[in-house]
């Protein structure tokens, strides 16, 4: 007896230590399997925002070094340089007051812009007090003079930093380098694009840097100083030296790399790097060590529950092995009569109960260990599922099936709330059921127990789910013996991102109801930084698409100029052909397709302006519900007798400040989409309202202001498109059309003078599906002004004298035909200087200047200035290639002169001169 006492008694001290072992190990292993893959994943994030930003500054850098060679490429300044070095005609018209006016302000990020002589004297600078110093010793002079360069200047002006840009000025010949051109720009413009400032200005997209708190983005030089602001150290830039790891190996091998080290802090981080050998600058984005584990600190919390309860299990052993009982024994005579009692008597009744007991509260902690391995088991799971990489349904989904596997549930379902609707809507569900669509898949906040759960922010428990009045569905309770019930709210700082529910046919004790509360903290976490993950996903893609869209806005911006050139040329001379040859010529019929061909390509060119948003626009307040009705009949006979059009405008009179023929073209362009993938007929759906745009839609959809909005939706039952059509559907001449069939700018067209009202647009289609335009307008103030009708003009002709200066032969060359076909007579100046010898040759004959704004050596309107010195009451019709809005805002002209954009008609010419002639 005492040997089996002994023996059972070891074995239970070994399953004890087996246990205790066994519990820890596995919950470090899971704790540290955890660990690894969280700062993997924060390494991975870092390097993708590092080369992100990477991209952006290589970019700025580029465009700053392609604008220094367009400058420095410039006809005016390769002509003038050598006149400025010899010190010629500077009183009349000077290269500084040329670079002042028209070159530092296409660019507003330039400081200034100098000249220098191929011996390193300043010529010419937007600096006066910067004229005439020696820069000869400078670097970005010496590098200058041979190619491009880009060079660091930490003593700039008044002592800030800045980035010097220097090219070669060659000889109108190309022979021979005259000297250096040297654009100067504020280090503190990077921090803009750190910042994405330069995203904001544009009212654009901006790439977030994801759920991190911590995170900084800056950028080092050869020196190891950080050249960009800090979100720790006040006034870092170039006094905070960065000696760490990254910044080492960027600037000796050239290399980028990622990992875990001490930042100029002595803070533990996780880094990226990503060298720019243009200026051997490193760029670094960091984030601290502690942010990226926060969330262990939830399975630490829970790991001394399972060794509370090792210790009383061990404790209940230990009782019930080591209790001595003393056992009697009995001595009997020769003839086996009992005649003596050896040792001690005991009952042994209560030593019974007391081992019942004892059994029981063993098998009760076993249970309860059991109970704490699956939670622990619960946490694991629920923590690796969380930082895999995926979309925000499968991790959930994964989530719930760990719900049902390790608490043996009956089943487990996880919503999302979606803020702008005020809806919850299903996202995984696992269990007896796994569908997600039903009468459950979307719960308005407040209806049914889980939408209570999210209006009170309040976690509902119960084990007696049957009787319960917040369940309605009693019978289906009974019919699957559902006994106990957990929802919990998902909450991160008090914003409710969704809801966790779990029903089970046993009951849940309090130590699951406590840990499943710190699950749902941890699953409320994983939503909002997953959510935060994609949106940075979706706004990558829309910075990306962005910047395309700028630079082609750019690229019709500066083809517009010349292209108008030439179409006035086309549409001029055609004019005059068709008079010429008479009715009844058969020529007749080509030229009027000449000129029909070249109205479409002066279309063509101002859709390209809107595009770029430099088109001319005239911007009144209107109501939307007017627009809608005023092109109800032709959008009617655009999309033909197989489509049902349904219009139906606001029912408030909604006033938006627009340019009512360029919202008749948007919305002819979005009918005209429609009405191509519906070939086989359908519903186009025009809606009006007003809607507010709050803080939500803006975080959303990575776009917007706060405000009072118009919304326009256009629907149709075509054919629909996916998610990379959409994404591309802006872009221009991106076109799903055969060949043939459409140019691609139709939509990119209405994205462009959406934008240029202020406004924004979007879409959302499935295939099959059809899709829905929504334009967001800004909600004006104003009241719609009524416009009045007014006669038709006439074209006199006239006998006046006008002066004509234009740089371009063929355009001068038209002009005075036009005019003298009218029965002007007609003085020609190839530019300003020539503009202003001419009439002081013919001042007393002459009656109106006809002046392109942009020539060479002296524009427009300075040529008009120095004529008006001579006769203040001469008139004058400004023209140019340029939309007037562009001219203006270029400041060459000033706003309040008499204006006319190429290309013209005679007619349109005709009439404007008589205007101002006949105008006292």
């Amino acid at each position: 007896m005492k040997k089996f006492n002994e023996s059972l008694l070891k074995k239970s001290l070994l399953a004890i230590v087996i246990i205790a072992l066994s519990v820890p190990a596995t919950f470090f292993l899971s704790y540290n399997l955890i660990k690894t893959h969280a700062k993997n994943t924060a390494l991975k994030d870092m390097a993708v925002i590092a080369e992100s930003y990477r991209g952006q500054v290589c970019q700025f850098l580029e465009m700053t070094r392609r604008r220094a060679q367009d400058f420095a490429s410039d006809g005016f300044i390769r002509t003038r340089l050598p006149k400025e070095i010899r010190g010629r005609e500077v009183s009349v018209n000077n290269l500084s007051k040329y670079l002042t006016e028209n070159k530092i302000t296409l660019d507003e990020s330039i400081k200034t812009i100098h000249v220098l002589s191929m011996e390193g004297r300043v010529v010419a600078s937007t600096d006066n007090a910067e004229i005439g110093k020696d820069l000869s010793n400078k670097t970005f002079f010496v590098k200058g003079k041979d190619a491009i360069a880009l060079v660091e200047n930490p003593a700039g002006h008044e002592g800030m930093p800045e980035l010097a840009v220097s090219a070669p000025i060659f000889s109108m010949s190309k022979k021979k380098a005259i000297g250096v051109l040297v654009n100067t720009i504020r280090l503190s413009e990077l921090n803009k694009i750190l910042s994405g400032e330069y995203r904001k200005e544009l009212h654009s997209i901006l790439l977030d840097k994801g759920r991190w708190k911590s995170i900084e983005v800056y950028l080092v030089n050869r020196d190891k100083r950080m050249i960009t602001n800090s979100i720790f150290v006040k006034d870092a830039v170039l006094k905070q030296i960065v000696n760490t790891l990254p910044v080492v190996t960027g600037l000796t091998t050239k290399k980028e790399m990622a990992g875990f080290y001490k930042d100029y802090r002595g803070i533990v981080v996780a880094g990226a790097s990503n060298p720019i050998p243009q200026l051997e600058w490193v760029l670094l984005t960091e984030i601290d060590e502690d942010e990226i584990l926060s969330f262990m600190k939830l399975m630490l919390m829970s790991a001394p529950i399972p060794a509370g309860i090792i210790i009383i299990v061990g404790m209940l052993l230990f009782i019930t092995f080591f209790k001595k009982h003393a056992i009697a024994e009995v001595a009997f005579d020769a003839t086996g009569r009992p005649i003596q009692m050896l040792g001690t008597v005991q009952d042994i009744t209560e030593q019974k109960r007391m081992e019942e007991e004892a059994d029981l509260l063993q098998t009760q902690a076993e249970k309860r260990l059991n109970e704490q391995l699956c939670l622990t088991a619960l946490s694991a799971d629920i923590g690796v599922a969380l930082i895999q990489r995926g979309n925000l349904r499968d991790i959930l989904q994964k989530c719930a099936g760990f719900l049902v596997k390790n608490l043996d549930a009956a089943f487990a379902r996880i919503w999302t709330f979606n803020k702008e609707k005020n809806m919850l809507e299903l996202q995984s569900s696992a269990g007896m059921y796994t569908h997600i669509d039903g009468t459950h898949s979307r719960i308005p906040v407040s209806m049914f127990k889980v939408g209570l759960i999210a209006e009170e922010r309040k976690p509902i428990r119960t084990n007696s789910v049957i009787g319960d009045p917040r369940v309605p569905d009693q019978e289906w309770a009974r019919q699957t013996g559902m006994v106990s019930f957990a929802g919990y709210p998902l909450i991160v700082e008090d914003r409710l991102v969704g809801v966790m529910a779990i029903f089970a046919q046993k009951p849940l004790t309090e130590v699951t109801f406590k840990a499943l509360a710190a699950v749902s903290d941890s699953i409320a976490l994983g939503i909002e930084c997953k959510q935060i993950e994609e949106e940075q996903k979706n706004l990558r893609e829309q910075l990306y698409y962005s910047q395309k869209l700028e630079s082609v806005g750019t690229l019709a911006g500066g083809v517009a100029h010349d292209f108008n050139n030439i179409l006035a040329i086309i549409i001029g001379y055609g004019n005059l052909l068709e008079k010429s040859v008479g009715k009844g010529n058969p020529s007749q019929i080509y030229i009027q397709k000449i000129l029909k061909s070249a109205e479409r390509a002066t279309n063509l060119v101002q859709g390209l302006l809107a595009f770029s948003r430099k088109q001319e626009s005239c911007p009144k307040p209107v109501s939307i519900r007017k627009i809608l009705l005023t092109v109800k009949n032709l959008l009617s006979r655009l999309i033909g007798e197989n489509i049902v059009l349904d219009i139906a405008p606001a029912n408030k009179d909604c006033v938006v400040m627009v340019d009512c023929g360029q919202m008749e073209q948007v919305l002819i362009n979005l009918a005209t989409n429609a009405r191509d993938a519906m070939p086989n007929g359908g519903k186009l759906i025009i809606r009006g309202d007003m809607v507010e745009l709050d803080s939500e839609f803006i975080r959303t959809h990575g776009y917007g202001e706060i405000g009072a909005y118009v919304r326009i939706s256009v629907s149709d039952t075509g054919i629909g498109m996916d998610k990379e059509t959409q994404r591309r559907i802006f872009q221009p001449f991106f076109t799903t059309k055969e060949v043939g069939k459409g140019t691609g700018l139709g939509l990119s067209i209405v994205y462009g003078i959406i934008k240029q009202h202020g406004g924004y647009i979007n879409v959302e289609s499935e295939p099959g599906k059809g899709a829905t335009f929504r334009i967001y307008l800004p909600l004006a103030k104003s009241t719609v002004e009524e416009g009045k009708p007014t006669p038709l003009p006439a074209y006199p002709n006239g006998t006046e004298m006008i002066l004509v200066a234009e740089d371009e032969e063929e355009v001068r060359n038209l002009a005075k035909s036009l005019l003298e076909e009218a029965g002007y007579k007609v003085i020609a100046a190839v530019d300003g200087y020539d503009a202003i010898n001419k009439f002081m040759e013919n001042k007393d004959n002459i009656n109106l200047l006809l002046l392109d704004v942009i020539m060479p050596t002296k524009n427009g309107r300075e040529a008009y200035e120095e004529i008006r010195k001579i006769r203040p009451d001469i008139k004058a019709l400004f023209m140019s290639g340029y939309s007037e809005s562009i001219v203006h805002k270029k400041t060459i002209l000033k706003e309040g002169f008499p204006f006319i954009s190429k290309p013209f008609s005679q007619a349109a010419l005709l009439e404007k001169i008589r205007e101002i002639l006949d105008n006292e």
